[in-house]
């Protein structure tokens, strides 16, 4: 998929209908790539996860404005947002690369 039909789609699904934000929405667009591909290990985002990353970026999207709150109360109105839908996850965790982990390792602390 290009990158002018991941912005349609995008789009599409937030109900965006002029181009005043185009660029903003690309950002939001690139950062569900590097989350995608952080989480997977991948060089590249599969063709069957672009769907999660037009997923990940609106959901991004609806959430500006309340970076790091879970959970947000006003005028009697309760909010609770979700990090990723348990269907991404599985989706994401079937294209992760297997990792090398020595177990015998002491892990670090921050």
């Amino acid at each position: 998929m290009t990158d002018n039909e991941k912005l349609a789609l995008f789009k599409a699904r937030a109900d965006i209908t002029d181009a005043t934000q185009n660029e903003l929405i690309g950002q939001y667009i690139k950062d569900a790539e590097y989350f995608i591909l952080g989480v997977t290990g991948q060089a590249s985002v599969p063709t069957a996860l672009e769907g999660a990353q037009i997923d990940i970026a609106v959901s991004a999207w609806g959430k500006r404005g309340a970076e790091g709150e879970s959970s947000h109360s006003e005028g009697g109105v309760s909010v609770t947002y979700e990090s990723l839908s348990p269907a991404l996850q599985a989706l994401l965790r079937a294209y992760t690369l297997a990792r090398v982990v020595n177990v015998n390792a002491t892990p670090e602390t921050p």
